[in-house]
């Protein structure tokens, strides 16, 4: 490495060894990120990416191996000194308060809970959303925003910190792929102005459009190190799984009855989000039928009408040529139709929950009875205690039975509100 090369690297992960129990997640992991350069952190799921970003941005603490961050060693369990360094992670599962607007969040933390963020910090979000392409409104309340408006949210929020290295794990996995090349330009502006850029990804396409180098991990393990102009999608496959790949074939078929049929609806406007206008549509068996534009064009609104949320303001709904007259979750489970929501923590799974527990949810609410909703049943765990009231309620009906000879914890006050 020449003299300027060295000059311009801007981070330094040496030898990174984690270890949870018997599993070594990372193993002696070494890397160098230079200025302006976009590395793409590549391996399936459990290789080890997360869990080497986690450390670098100080929520683990490494067994072996150090951090270098321009130079200086960073402290290692302190994702304050990482914002102080200039690093900036945007998580998978984001970390944004609903009940705040857009400046409240990126400001939280920076000033007080009071200001309400002041002419300056509006100011300078105003600046990097320009600057950035990052185009989302101040005052917005972030309970509203669609997931891939909450991205550049979270992005907004590092830059505001001053992030000279952003690492984004996962960042495509909830977005379409208009927002995923939006979000690519962002990423190129950023680069431009000598930002450094961590992708963590397993999506190779989109790789090979944004990343400069790929660093490939399998068993925590770096197994490959590769320019991207210098390789293709199939190599990095191999790398990924330490062998050669056979893709599936797709064969043609024809698309049996219509199941479902949305005849005509519309939706209110949602503040700024437009509603449906008119939408025509015909779901059939055996056919994937697939819906694309930018988030906020109304994709949340037909998804919530096909899914039992909501009811069309005009319009008519109908399953195999008969019309609804009630809709709900309840209803739509009871008659096949199932949703995975984009936001699957806030809205498809209880996360404190496991596996069962949340497939008996399901189950009570899809009105399943006797042997097909025997096999899910089981005692409540007293861990439930920690719950609001209505969940504790929900779920004891779901198993009545007593846990130690004392019966759930029951709430006779305020009502939880409509079920769905």
């Amino acid at each position: 490495m020449t003299r300027e090369t060295e000059a311009e690297v801007v981070l330094r992960l040496d030898r990174i060894t984690k270890r949870f129990g018997a599993l070594t997640a990372n193993d002696a992991v070494s890397l160098t990120l230079r200025r302006g350069e976009v590395i793409a952190l590549l391996g399936e799921n459990g290789a080890g990416k997360t869990t080497l970003m986690n450390i670098l941005f100080g929520h683990y603490v490494a067994d072996a191996g150090g951090v270098e961050v321009f130079g200086a060693a960073l402290p290692a369990g302190n994702p304050k000194a990482a914002l102080a360094a200039g690093v900036g992670m945007v998580h998978q599962h984001f970390t944004l308060a609903g009940n705040l607007t857009v400046l409240e969040n990126i400001t939280l933390g920076t000033e007080s809970l009071w200001s309400r963020g002041t002419a300056g910090a509006r100011e300078k979000v105003e600046r990097l959303s320009r600057d950035f392409g990052l185009a989302v409104h101040p005052d917005a309340k972030v309970a509203r925003l669609s997931v891939g408006e909450r991205q550049r949210v979270e992005i907004l929020k590092a830059l505001y910190r001053d992030a000279r290295i952003l690492i984004l794990d996962e960042p495509t996995a909830v977005l379409t792929p208009q927002e995923a090349e939006a979000l690519f330009a962002t990423l190129r502006k950023a680069t431009a102005l000598g930002l450094s850029i961590l992708f963590i990804s397993h999506k190779l396409h989109e790789v090979m459009a944004i990343a400069d180098r790929c660093v490939v991990l399998r068993h925590g393990r770096v197994v490959g190190e590769v320019d991207t102009h210098a390789t293709n999608t199939a190599a990095l496959a191999a790398l990924m799984v330490g062998g050669e790949l056979s893709l599936p074939r797709a064969e043609a078929r024809a698309a049996g009855p219509v199941l479902m049929t949305l005849d005509a609806v519309s939706t209110p406007d949602r503040g700024a989000t437009p509603g449906l206008k008119a939408v025509t549509l015909d779901l059939r068996a055996g056919q994937i039928t697939g819906l694309a534009g930018v988030s906020g064009n109304g994709q949340t609104a037909l998804a919530e009408i096909v899914g039992g949320l909501a009811l069309p303001s005009a319009g008519r709904v109908m399953l195999q040529d008969t019309p609804i007259a009630r809709w709900s979750p309840g209803e739509a489970l009871a008659r096949g139709v199932a949703r995975v929501p984009e936001d699957r923590h806030h809205q498809g799974s209880i996360a404190d929950f496991d596996l069962t527990e949340n497939a008996v949810e399901l189950a009570r609410r899809a009105g399943l009875r006797g042997k097909d909703y025997q096999g899910l049943r089981r005692p409540v765990p007293r861990t439930r205690d920690a719950h609001s009231p209505s969940v504790r309620r929900e779920h004891a009906e779901a198993d009545p039975r007593p846990r130690d000879g004392v019966r759930p914890a029951y709430h006779s006050g305020k009502s939880a509100g409509p079920r769905t």
